[in-house]
């Protein structure tokens, strides 16, 4: 008999247990006890999870960069035209007024475009040495202007520069603490903290041996379901009416391409 047990540490840190047992018998085939073998099998079905995950998300990322560049394409040539009907009216018109409102909705598809074309898999990031706390101090400048959400930062002065894509990681923090703002109220708080860690071969699902800087986003809003924490990397799955469904997933690609990982906990 072979059953999954999910244990939580004080930590909140899940571990999956295996646990099977089968009958002790005598000479005479009678049971005088049982055998119980229990097995961690928590690095195992994470390291699981985490390829099914890649594959799935580098299959959508091909079919969505494939459209993507379709797509800009095809708003480029709308975007001529519509720049030169604009330029044939008159200030105060009515159309033009009509026209600069189409503009700004083809100026969120073009964002929206881009945002599919960071997902796929083509769309490498251009490496640089760059500070994270002056990237995590924008991100939270932009994200939480005009709330009053609490930010508290926690790096050290010399943590060393990190080769990145600086406007990549920016789009993916401003995402991520995107999702923290929606997760809190008004008077809610955001945690931020950076470390070096070193992690050993195995150790974290898809990470080789080394030091990485290790980037934590935290709030005190409401949490992400059990039910569902492991659907919200999936390409088009959100739970807002209005959202798309793209930001968490671009968050999970951009760290991918650039050597990380992410994870809920």
């Amino acid at each position: 008999v072979l059953t999954r047990v999910l244990l939580m540490k004080h930590d909140g840190a899940k571990i999956l247990i295996d646990a099977s047992w089968s009958p002790l018998l005598n000479d005479r085939k009678e049971k005088i006890g049982a055998v119980f073998v229990f097995r961690d099998v928590t690095e195992k079905t994470r390291a699981e999870e985490q390829m099914q995950k890649a594959q799935k998300l580098e299959a959508v990322g091909v079919l969505a960069g494939g459209i993507a560049h379709d797509f800009n394409n095809m708003l480029t040539g709308i975007f001529g035209n519509v720049d030169l009907a604009r330029s044939t009216l008159p200030d105060d018109s009515r159309e033009l007024k009509w026209l600069n409102n189409a503009r700004s909705v083809l100026e969120n598809a073009k964002n929206l475009a881009a945002q599919l074309m960071t997902f796929a898999s083509g769309n490498r990031p251009s490496m640089e040495p760059h500070s994270l706390c002056d990237l995590v101090n924008r991100s939270v400048r932009f994200v939480l202007s005009g709330s009053d959400i609490a930010s508290h930062i926690s790096i050290p002065e010399d943590l060393p520069p990190c080769n990145i894509d600086p406007f990549q990681i920016r789009q993916a923090v401003d995402n991520i603490i995107l999702n923290a703002r929606q997760a809190v109220t008004q008077e809610g708080s955001i945690f931020i903290d950076a470390d070096l860690a070193k992690t050993a071969k195995d150790e974290v699902p898809g990470l080789d041996p080394g030091e990485y800087v290790r980037l934590r986003i935290r709030d005190n809003g409401t949490g992400i379901p059990l039910e569902i924490q492991q659907k919200v990397f999936d390409p088009f799955f959100s739970t807002k009416s209005m959202g798309t469904g793209l930001g968490l997933t671009m968050v999970h690609s951009i760290i991918k391409q650039h050597g990380g990982t992410v994870e809920i906990f």
